[in-house]
């Protein structure tokens, strides 16, 4: 009996070791691991979160060619980071935050980790242990980026009387200021 107790007690904890240890998916992966997000990944997602619609016809580009348009209409978010870019290298945590909180604020200044912490508060996850050379999966990145429209709604109902000229063209955020009544 204590042998039966003894195994379904071994067998239960490497249930829970497997579903914990296999459920979540790695933050930080290798940036040459194929789940490592790429500038031209991370172009698309920051396009797509800020409802900036490409021109018509790009997607029959060259690869190298529609980057060059993504770059472009990302220029005024990051300091001609894409331009310089390779588009098939990973981006480092350092230029996806410094990317990313400079879309939700327009401000710079703060550390890495401040930055990381408040663009985390945003988008209502858990901050992850990176440093600013790690490289991250493409699951994070797109976690990461919903920190775009968190600040998009936010400022619809925090701010609503104040003029806007709605960047990330969420929905129910107008060009005017909210009518007093």
């Amino acid at each position: 009996m204590r042998k039966i107790t003894y195994l379904v007690a071994i067998a239960l904890g490497l249930a829970f070791f497997c579903v914990y240890s296999y459920g979540e998916e790695e933050e930080v992966v290798s940036c040459d691991a194929p789940d490592a997000v790429t500038n031209v990944e991370f172009a698309e997602m920051l396009v797509k979160a800020l409802d900036i619609q490409p021109p018509v016809g790009s997607e029959g580009l060259s690869d190298e060619e529609y980057y060059e348009v993504l770059s472009n209409m990302l220029a005024s978010l990051s300091s001609a980071y894409f331009a310089q870019a390779n588009p098939g290298d990973s981006i480092d945590a350092q230029d996806l935050t410094d990317i990313i909180y400079f879309a939700c604020t327009k401000a710079d200044g703060l550390t890495f980790d401040e930055k990381l912490q408040t663009i985390c508060d945003l988008s209502g996850i858990e901050v992850p242990e990176l440093t600013p050379e790690d490289c991250v999966s493409k699951e994070l990145a797109a976690q990461l980026v919903s920190a775009l429209k968190s600040v998009a709604i936010a400022e619809a109902y925090i701010l609503p009387d104040r003029p806007r000229i709605n960047p990330f063209g969420a929905p129910g955020i107008t060009e005017e200021p909210a009518s007093q009544s």
